[in-house]
């Protein structure tokens, strides 16, 4: 016991054990361990953040470094993954494994995965309309950020400087970022690479509130364990871990207007409503795209409004509305209808490619822009991205580019490298396994949604209501129904990158939940229920050689 004062503060690991009972030597354990890998973590920081400023001042040092440290990321990595399937032995073994449990580990293998992977690669690797900070004339993310630090928010027409158009609230909180690390000593150099602490900081938020949001929906078990494995070693997290534009902000608070929003519609209360408000809002005014949330907000609010009988509630509502809407709109479109009153700029620009670019795809007809899977055959699993990386055209087919893009962005790196390629494609075909079964459980949903039965079956047969199973499917159709005429609209190749499309990754996350769900419900004596656990075994298999192929090929490559 240690002694404050009057208050006294007991720390089981902390404890002499004679003095604590069996089941406190089991948690000392624990949170003796936690201690020691956050303690790990903090050290490894502090000492990166210092090394790295050491070798950028020493050229041979820093060549020699960086060897060793390649290989000590990659072995991190191992012993990480070694560490924890100790842990959940360990409590296996003593009966203590728990869902809390299996989710923390989950969650530190994610991070050190991410960590590992934004420390191998620089702010030039695996980016998008990023540019260098030292180019002259830069209109990318860089310069954005590089001139918001040197003469503040843009004061000028926005039409024609590449990424300028988008909102600042990444950009802003980048140069303030930068600012306040070259305050405390920081060199530039370092404190620009740094920015990817930001990034991979968004990308854990956005893991916790996809488990938040699973939760909502009372998964438990292998239903919640394997979406949220394959939410947690995506590559397209990989990607957004270490790439500083604003996309992994855009997305962060995407996922928490999910969450906000689903927990409003279970209680609708003033707080509530303004953390959706302000979730909704902060996600638009880092990317004005993801608004395309509102509609199925939109749908939350109106089943809200029409389902409340009394109208001193629907007066609540009202009000509730409008707190919603004083947060919301100032945010998500002030900086475009800004634009639009002192530059006429149109409240939806978004630069448009030449047709005379290289990956110009407006010559495709529409069935070859759907139905046209040569690539496959041509260029193997990766991204056709014409000459510039070996390939003879850009890829078109839309389905075929999202397969592609959500595992690999827009790049071949890895063709020709053995291991890494086979690793490749196997990662694809075990994610057209899972692409399947997301696909079968979102057809599932469907049906019950629209199946003729009562609030009380519906909950019964599915775990939980109508109305978030139809936000969530409003949701997944609306991202669809705007991405295809936007491919359509753009035709270039970079329009079809998946980034635009990540929140469907949360949406099949839960379809895939519904499907395992259903799988342990099966009964094993009849033949329906042998094939339904035999697509579980399946699942589990395809999902554990998915999260392998990931980590070979982004964390261990590099």
């Amino acid at each position: 016991m240690i002694n404050l004062g009057e208050t006294a503060l007991k720390i089981p690991f902390l404890e002499p054990k004679s003095c604590r009972t069996p089941e406190e030597n089991k948690k000392s354990l624990l949170e003796c361990g936690t201690f020691c890998i956050l303690l790990l973590l903090a050290a490894c920081f502090t000492l990166g953040l210092w090394g790295a400023n050491v070798l950028e001042e020493n050229a041979a040092l820093k060549e020699a470094g960086e060897e060793i440290w390649d290989s000590m990321f990659k072995y991190m990595v191992l012993f990480c993954a070694f560490v924890c399937c100790c842990l959940v032995m360990y409590f296996r073994q003593t009966g203590t494994l728990s869902e809390g449990k299996l989710m923390a580990i989950l969650f530190v293998m994610a991070l050190v995965a991410r960590l590992v992977y934004t420390l191998e690669i620089g702010i030039t690797t695996n980016q998008h309309d990023v540019s260098n900070f030292n180019k002259v004339g830069n209109y990318g993310h860089t310069g954005y950020i590089s001139y918001i630090m040197e003469e503040g928010i843009p004061n000028f027409d926005v039409i024609g400087k590449s990424q300028f158009y988008h909102p600042p609230l990444h950009h802003i909180i980048c140069a303030n970022f930068i600012t306040f690390q070259q305050d405390v000593g920081i060199s530039f150099e370092v404190a620009i690479e740094n920015l990817q602490i930001l990034t991979l900081f968004y990308s854990m938020v956005t893991l916790y509130a996809a488990y938040r949001i699973m939760k909502l929906f009372g998964f438990t078990g292998t239903a919640l364990f394997l979406p949220m494995t394959v939410l947690a070693f995506h590559p397209t997290f990989y990607l957004f871990s270490g790439s500083i534009n604003n996309d992994c902000l855009s997305v962060m608070f995407v996922f928490l207007a999910v969450w906000a929003a689903l927990e409003w519609h279970k209680k609708p209360t003033f707080f509530g409503i303004a953390m959706l408000g302000l979730c909704i809002g902060c996600a638009m005014f880092a990317k004005l795209a993801t608004g395309v949330v509102a509609p199925a907000v939109a749908l939350l609010f109106l089943h809200k409004l029409v389902t409340e009988k009394d109208w001193k509630g629907r007066g609540t509502l009202i009000a509730q509305f409008a707190l919603f809407g004083v947060i919301c709109i100032p945010l998500g479109i002030g900086w475009q209808v800004r634009n639009y009153l002192l530059y006429d700029v149109p409240l939806t620009y978004v630069p448009k490619l030449s047709v005379n670019a290289d990956q110009y795809l407006g010559d495709y007809s529409l069935s070859e822009r759907f139905f046209d899977w040569d690539s496959l055959k041509d260029f193997g699993v990766y991204p056709m991205r014409g000459g510039t990386q070996g390939a003879e055209y850009f890829e078109h087919c839309i389905p075929l580019a999202i397969l592609k893009m959500s595992l690999f962005g827009e790049y071949s790196r890895w063709k020709d490298y053995h291991i890494y390629d086979a690793s490749s494609n196997l990662l694809f075909w075990m994610n057209v396994i899972i692409v399947i079964a997301t696909l079968v459980g979102a057809a599932y949903c469907i049906w019950q949604v629209f199946r003729r039965q009562t609030e009380e079956q519906f909950t019964e047969s599915m775990g939980f209501g109508r109305l978030p199973c139809l936000f969530i499917l409003f949701y997944w159709v609306t991202m669809l129904m705007t991405y295809i005429p936007f491919c359509f609209s753009y035709p270039h190749f970079c329009s079809m990158d998946y980034r635009y499309l990540v929140p469907t990754l949360l949406t099949g996350a839960i379809f895939l939940g519904v499907l395992l769900k259903k799988m342990e419900q099966a009964d094993p004596a009849t033949t329906r229920g042998k094939l339904l656990i035999g697509g579980k075994s399946l699942l589990i298999a395809a999902t554990a050689l998915f999260v392998v192929c990931a980590t070979m090929i982004y964390p261990m490559y590099y």
